[in-house]
């Protein structure tokens, strides 16, 4: 179907593991979506092949994209960069002793494509989120994600600066570009120990 260019078009990536954790905001999602239909678009990539999802959003302005071939990471990163036009992406995370021991591959994915980020206030974020530069870090609560689902929405500045200070962020402090010399110090080190 086609939707007016003029949609503000909000994201979501990621593998059927993280099902639970996009299910952990469907009441303020489900709430957003349904109060601002005429304005926004949500989209899912990934996840989305979970039918208790395919449910949940029935009837909303939900969007399932498919990235055909482009499943493995290195090909699905550069589908992405011609793909993925948002204006802001999710990243929910329960706080659980699994997710704990995540990284924040979604924060450089977003930060890196120049898309803005919610992110679960989590210990996976906050070494790389800034509340309100480099992304909105938000409590997982259903209160806290309404509210900052409403303030991207509303706040096309805000997300354009927390865009580019996160894109500045990753690419000069985590790109193999930037961080190769560790890489080296770590082998030194192993060598000569």
């Amino acid at each position: 179907t086609s939707k007016p260019t003029d949609l503000i078009k909000i994201g979501y990536m990621g593998t059927r593991t993280h099902a639970a954790d996009l299910l952990m905001i469907m009441t303020p999602l489900r709430k957003f979506l349904y109060k601002n239909r005429s304005r926004v678009i949500f989209e899912m990539v990934g996840v989305y092949s979970d039918k208790r999802l395919e449910q949940c959003f029935d009837g909303y302005p939900v969007d399932f994209i498919d990235v055909g071939n482009a499943v493995e990471y290195e090909n699905f990163i550069p589908w992405a960069a011609n793909n993925l036009k948002w204006d802001y992406a999710l990243a929910p995370l329960q706080d659980n002793l699994f997710n704990q021991c995540k990284s924040d591959i979604k924060f450089l994915d977003y930060a890196l494509l120049g898309i803005p980020g919610i992110f679960s206030n989590v210990a996976s974020y906050r070494s790389s989120v800034i509340h309100q530069n480099t992304g909105w870090l938000c409590e997982n609560s259903t209160l806290a994600w309404c509210e900052a689902l409403e303030y991207l929405l509303e706040n096309t500045p805000s997300r354009q600066s927390m865009a580019h200070n996160a894109w500045e962020y990753a690419a000069n402090n985590r790109t193999l570009a930037q961080c190769a010399i560790q890489w080296l110090q770590a082998v030194e080190t192993i060598a000569i120990n």
